[in-house]
């Protein structure tokens, strides 16, 4: 994995006209959250590789939108690239009447952080493991259980919708405004269950036993959590893989080979030490450098993925 990501480099510094002035990347989330983060740990290097100053500016609101469509209005050229959380960027057309933008068009450059999503309980609920749940769901004389998550079509919704579908399990929903208002109501008892993003703190948590974790949602257990199953574990959840993802991408009709010269320059950092070290310390899981091709099948898939859920949920925007 590394060697592809040093060994595609000798092709990218081949081909000097490209980049030929600054770089910009244009954030769609405030800076000092995740998707920010991991843009301005790479800045350095890409720099260094690229041989063109990167700046990194964040265009917040309206669900990354207003990043989106800076960067359509930019020469597709390479010199402005979009950066954000996937799962805004995937959903946000069903939901934005502004986001008149096809996802699918876009070119990904690179994922540069995956966390998944664990599922949590309270630890008063008296439930310590995905069985006891799901025993505890089928049950039709049972109260159902309240859900947290950040509001309607976040990822977090998303994930517990597709939960729902698969188990035919009843939630009732409590919608706020963040992953840390659900933190703190989750150690505080005025919410039973919750998805959230498994991070350093997530991490702190469940070891002061403060929240009680079910299950992960991907197809093999989490190298910190390796006594908590996959959900994808339980066959009625046969495939249940949801993770909190960041990338960066190009708009439409980025030539390919300055789209070759950015996926080697940002492969290269996401394998690099300084990366891996980066990801470790949030509980993240390593993420490879990609193809071309690969990163347009990753993209397809969770296109596809998010597209069910959003239809499955009826989501359109508000009028």
């Amino acid at each position: 994995m590394q060697a592809l990501g040093l060994a595609a480099l000798g092709r990218a510094w081949a081909q000097p006209a490209f980049p030929v002035r600054p770089v910009t990347i244009r954030v769609g989330v405030p800076a000092g959250g995740p998707a920010d983060n991991a843009v301005r740990s790479a800045q350095p290097m890409l720099q260094r590789l690229l041989g063109q100053p990167v700046v990194v500016e964040n265009l917040p609101g309206a669900s990354g939108t207003l990043a989106v469509r800076s960067v359509l209005a930019a020469a597709p050229d390479g010199h402005t690239l979009l950066a954000g959380p996937g799962a805004d960027f995937l959903v946000a057309p069903f939901v934005m009447p502004a986001a008149k933008y096809a996802p699918q068009d876009f070119r990904l450059v690179g994922v540069t952080g995956v966390s998944d999503f664990l599922l949590v309980a309270r630890s008063g609920l008296g439930i310590a493991s995905l069985e006891a749940l799901l025993a505890q769901l089928s049950r039709t004389d049972a109260t159902p259980p309240t859900l947290a998550h950040w509001g309607a079509a976040s990822a977090p919704h998303l994930v517990g919708a597709d939960f729902a579908a698969r188990t035919g399990a009843r939630f009732t929903e409590i919608p706020y405004k963040g992953a840390a208002p659900v933190l703190s109501d989750l150690v505080g008892g005025q919410v039973d269950l919750a998805f959230v993003p498994l991070t350093g703190q997530v991490l702190a948590m469940l070891r002061s036993q403060r929240i009680v974790p079910l299950g992960v949602s991907a197809s093999t257990r989490h190298p910190m959590l390796p006594a908590v199953p996959a959900l994808a574990e339980a066959p009625a959840l046969r495939g249940f893989e949801h993770s909190v993802w960041s990338a960066v991408l190009a708009p439409p009709a980025t030539p390919d080979a300055a789209l070759q010269v950015l996926t080697d320059a940002l492969g290269a950092w996401i394998v690099s030490p300084d990366s891996l070290a980066r990801l470790a310390s949030n509980a993240s899981r390593p993420v490879p450098a990609r193809t071309l091709d690969e990163n347009a099948g990753f993209l397809r898939t969770e296109q596809a993925k998010h597209q069910r859920i959003a239809r499955a949920l009826k989501l359109q925007p508000a009028s």
